[in-house]
């Protein structure tokens, strides 16, 4: 026979989506972890019970709470690798008379965390019910011009063409 710790031999395990607001979509799987820790004992029940659990903010697992007990950084990633779970999305803003703006993640977050503009600049969904900024608010260190300053990375009163397409 096999050991008891071995609960997914028979028990049927499944992926798991998490419909974060905020973030989008985030999912968790099962397949993944009995990989690397094939002991279900490892999160049932100490962390999590079989089905539906309370939700955990991200600061509950800063302190060692749900997922965070093991992502840490040490066991297994931190939870400071926000993309590992948490997908991203390029934006669009569309600025009358200047050229549609593409912001594009991928390039900013091999360089930054995502914890440089979130939540100190932007709200975690990426201020997109927020008042749109205007170039002068920019040039003063507002949303993108908090960086793009000349010192961290291109200051927003050059290179226009970077970020607007205009025709």
């Amino acid at each position: 026979a096999f050991p008891l710790k071995d609960c997914a031999r028979c028990h049927h395990v499944k992926e798991i989506v998490y419909k974060v607001k905020a973030t989008g979509t985030t999912n968790f799987s099962h397949k993944k972890h009995l990989t690397s820790t094939p002991d279900c004992g490892t999160c049932h029940p100490k962390l999590f019970a079989a089905g539906k659990n309370k939700s955990v903010s991200m600061a509950e697992m800063e302190r060692g709470k749900s997922c965070g007990a093991c992502h840490n950084g040490t066991k297994a990633f931190g939870i400071d690798k926000c993309t590992a779970c948490h997908p991203t999305r390029d934006r669009n803003y569309a600025v009358k008379g200047a050229g549609n703006v593409h912001f594009r993640h991928g390039q900013h977050i091999g360089k930054y965390s995502c914890s440089s503009c979130h939540t100190k600049l932007y709200g975690i969904s990426g201020n997109r019910s927020a008042k749109a900024v205007n170039m002068k608010a920019m040039e003063k260190g507002k949303s993108c011009g908090a960086c793009h300053d000349g010192k961290q990375a291109f200051t927003v009163k050059q290179n226009c063409a970077t970020c607007h397409k205009a025709k």
